[in-house]
């Protein structure tokens, strides 16, 4: 009972080093990266807005 053993089961050794789903750090740096997208571009339209006004 005790002493019999299942064989281990053959996993890819990728398995671990790509998973499925994003990880937690490439999550907060895809949306950094997007923050300042956008905060770049609203920039630029308030400069040009206020270029074209004087």
């Amino acid at each position: 009972m005790f002493g019999m053993r299942s064989p281990p089961i053959a996993r890819n050794k990728d398995e671990g080093e790509k998973p499925f789903w994003i990880s937690y750090a490439d999550l907060m740096t895809a949306l950094m990266i997007l923050f300042l997208v956008v905060m770049v571009a609203s920039l630029i339209t308030v400069t040009q807005r206020i270029a074209a006004e004087t």
